[in-house]
């Protein structure tokens, strides 16, 4: 087994940050758009400063603020990367959910169900690799298709799956939910972007003279089509609104709300005829934590199957932190979740968790989660494998184990590299 790709980032940063001294860890690969509100690094020779990226020594650029932390190639770098990744795609109009992708799965059990679909990666089309792997841990065989429930309370989202599994010359088995999923079900209010406006906004954007605006809008636009959210608007959702219209110069909301059926996770399995789950994933803005206790409610009534593979989004502690950090409402889920025997094995911007039964009793499930989720403490590197007898005792409980040793808490804002239990206190 080799360590997960996304846990050598962590040890990377983790000791990057450490050697140079810093209070927080940088991002080395950009994934959000830099900021120039940032405190520049002095070298402390001749005035000149490090970049925050490559930490190369860089000079003050003409025309570049005091704070600007970047040195030019690095955000020439930044700006044709989100240029590749944002502008370059191609956009059409919106387009319709009909309701035509709707399955009975006949009392089998589904594959996976994904709460939460977007458009940075969903099981209809999995170009990401962090959902290939997820998808590897399924019992689905060569000879059959895959079993999928999609639930997402945009049509925009669902409209152009629903395209891509009608055209599909595979046998699909997929079945394409318009709504939302919570604790309990009723009618809410989806705040999300207006329809159709980032393709309104790229066509107007054409002839603005300067690249670094195009690609900020449709970037931050993109965002905004993944921050739909129930019965509020995202935390993040007014400050990209703020960007977009600074970098257009416009002066339009860009806020629709729209009315939504919630479904619990009983109510989407029972429409379905399905009696579980292998693989749950949720990207629900939110709402995960809700989302999952419904699921916990359901399965310790005897209703369904316990998943084998739970994938939640876990950035609570951005917006309803205690003051160290730590969401308390995604604390206590986790803690439910290791009461009913799941091992956590990965924690970043999402957790991941595996279901000990069913790791014990499936030799493939073993060998999947110890190729790709075999830990390493970031200190000590010491490994530990999640189908050894000793991960429920030396992960520990909850996220204690995931923020860094208690040294490096008191130092480092955003470790969250894991420590095995003897490192934690040393």
């Amino acid at each position: 087994p080799v360590l997960h790709p996304l846990h050598q980032a962590q040890h990377a940063q983790a000791r990057a940050a450490r050697a140079h001294g810093l209070s927080s860890m940088k991002d080395a690969s950009f994934c959000a758009a830099p900021t120039s509100a940032r405190r520049p690094r002095s070298t402390g020779f001749g005035g000149t400063r490090q970049c925050e990226c490559c930490w190369k020594p860089m000079k003050a650029r003409k025309g570049a603020s005091s704070w600007d932390p970047y040195c030019k190639g690095c955000w020439r770098r930044w700006c044709d990367e989100k240029k590749a990744e944002f502008l370059d795609l191609p956009l059409e109009e919106p387009r319709r959910y009909r309701g035509r992708a709707a399955r009975d799965f006949s009392g089998a059990k589904v594959h996976v169900l994904q709460i939460g679909m977007g458009t940075y990666g969903t099981f209809v089309e999995p170009t990401q690799y962090w959902l290939q792997i997820l998808l590897e841990a399924c019992s689905k065989d060569c000879s059959e298709s895959l079993r999928g429930i999609g639930v997402d309370p945009v049509e925009e989202t669902l409209g152009p799956l629903e395209q891509v599994l009608a055209q599909s010359q595979e046998k699909s088995e997929v079945s394409l939910l318009f709504g939302a999923a919570g604790e309990t079900s009723g009618e809410q209010t989806v705040f999300c972007l207006k329809r159709g406006v980032r393709l309104r906004l790229r066509k107007v954007m054409e002839k603005h003279p300067s690249e670094y605006a195009r690609v900020v809008v449709d970037m931050h636009l993109a965002y905004l089509e993944n921050m739909s959210a129930i019965g509020g608007l995202h935390p993040d959702f007014k400050q990209n609104e703020r960007k977009v219209k600074k970098s257009a110069g416009i002066d339009e909301c860009l806020i629709e709300q729209r009315p939504v059926h919630i479904y619990t996770f009983e109510d989407i399995l029972k429409m379905h005829n399905a009696s579980g789950c292998e693989v749950l994933i949720i990207d629900a803005e939110g709402s995960d934590c809700a989302i999952l206790r419904s699921m916990i409610q359901s399965c310790e009534r005897g209703f369904f199957s316990w998943p084998q593979v739970i994938r939640f989004e876990t950035r609570g502690s951005l917006y309803c932190s205690n003051g160290d950090g730590v969401c308390e409402e995604e604390e206590d889920v986790l803690f439910k979740l290791q009461q009913h025997h799941y091992l956590l094995v990965e924690l970043w911007g999402d957790a991941t968790l595996v279901h000990q039964p069913a790791l014990s009793a499936c030799h493939r499930l073993a060998a999947w989660a110890d190729a790709y989720f075999m830990l390493r403490c970031y200190v000590c590197s010491r490994d530990l494998r999640p189908s050894s007898a000793s991960f429920t005792t030396e992960c520990g409980q909850g996220s204690v184990q995931w923020r860094g040793t208690l040294r490096d808490q008191g130092t480092l804002r955003w470790c969250v590299g894991w420590c095995c239990s003897t490192c934690l206190t040393a």
